[in-house]
């Protein structure tokens, strides 16, 4: 056997060697990354933003965002996820909306080229319900709209949300005058005074008979 097949054959032992005890020896690689604490706190907040329970998406993201072990590209994800889970909860302040909507501003800084982020940016802007807010969440949903990148259900109503009020705004005229009873139901003791009256009517002539 010449020398340079029996260096193919020895190359060839080795890779099966490693191809071997590599699974042995590192078989937990991939499950490590599955259950990394922060991994797993990111997916939950981002399952429960997807369901609408906002506290759990704070919690969580919150949860990231204190941890040290974090990287940058987890933190930024954390951040996003609570400044959404803070402007999509119910009673959300003024206050609120403007530094969730100012997280994301940054952010989409920072990837001017994410489209999530500027549909995300869009729909905590249209939250507001400000003019300034509203037409600046427009211009940035609307094109996307057009172009069918609007994936988010949340940003989608919003924009519903902002046009039907504008309708609204534009269909209102004035009033037109009411009678002051209209819409009202009938008094109740109207027709027992009705009655009353003709039983006393009645009474009375029968008396003048007699």
């Amino acid at each position: 056997m010449s020398a340079l097949a029996r260096r193919v054959l020895v190359a060839g032992a080795v890779v099966a060697t490693l191809v071997t005890v590599a699974p042995a020896a590192f078989p937990c690689g991939n499950a490590w990354m599955r259950e990394d604490p922060v991994v797993v706190r990111l997916r939950e907040a981002d399952a429960a933003l997807e369901n609408d329970d906002v506290a759990r998406a704070r919690e969580r993201g919150r949860e990231v965002l204190a941890d040290a072990r974090s990287n940058v590209y987890q933190q930024r994800r954390a951040r996003r996820l609570v400044a959404l889970g803070v402007a999509r909860r119910d009673g959300a302040t003024a206050g609120e909306l403007d530094e969730a909507a100012a997280v994301l501003r940054e952010l989409r800084t920072s990837a001017p080229d994410d489209v999530t982020l500027e549909v995300d940016l869009g729909e905590v802007l249209l939250r507001t319900r400000t003019p300034r807010g509203i037409a600046e969440g427009r211009a940035l949903l609307e094109p996307l709209e057009k172009r069918d990148l609007v994936g988010s259900r949340h940003a989608v109503t919003e924009l519903a949300v902002v046009r039907a009020l504008e309708a609204a705004t534009r269909a209102d005229g004035p009033v037109a005058s009411v009678p002051a009873d209209a819409g009202r139901p009938p008094r109740p003791f109207a027709p027992a005074l009705a009655l009353g009256g003709s039983a006393l009517l009645g009474s009375v002539l029968l008396r003048r008979r007699r």
